[in-house]
């Protein structure tokens, strides 16, 4: 977790640099999302060859299992920040690969799932959706190509934008 808090720092201070740089938004809110995502103890991936995912003993014990770190909730904070300033700024950067990246970002199932912390929340999970949809029509638009429109239609015919 270290070297990806340095990692995010370094990033962080290029977004301070260049702030319409868009890789140094996508690098500074990966590590971020990585940094949550790890600090929450809860497996990574449903590999059942995953060296990190709790393994019961025939005793029942539970071994090799990640625990959550003390300043979990600290990181989660700081990684609902990042995001929300990456989305922030995108509003008025007016490029488009900025509403890509931030879509980009919220199809990551597993750091976007950890920000509900284990809770079913049906209304955060539609205004994920909702978001990400957002994100998708105002990447088209900005870009103004046939198939970002198809993908913005789609998006209309499958109700994900209201």
């Amino acid at each position: 977790l270290d070297v990806l808090e340095n990692a995010s720092t370094i990033f962080k201070k290029c977004v301070q640099k260049e702030p319409h740089n868009v890789d140094n938004w996508s690098w500074y809110l990966a590590t971020r999302l990585g940094i949550h995502c790890i600090s929450s103890g809860l497996p990574l991936s449903e590999c059942s060859n995953d060296e990190y995912r709790c393994k019961s003993t025939s005793k029942g014990l539970v071994t090799n299992c990640r625990s959550q770190v003390g300043n979990f909730y600290v990181k989660v904070n700081n990684s609902a920040r990042a995001m929300l300033d990456f989305i922030d700024f995108a509003q008025c950067a007016g490029c488009a690969m900025f509403h890509l990246n931030i879509a980009s970002m919220l199809e990551w199932r597993v750091a976007m799932s950890y920000f509900l912390q284990g809770r079913s929340n049906d209304k955060f999970l539609l205004e994920l959706r909702q978001l990400h949809a957002f994100q998708v029509h105002r990447w088209a638009i900005k870009l103004g190509s046939i198939s970002s429109m198809a993908r913005v239609k789609h998006l209309y015919e499958s109700n994900e934008i209201p």
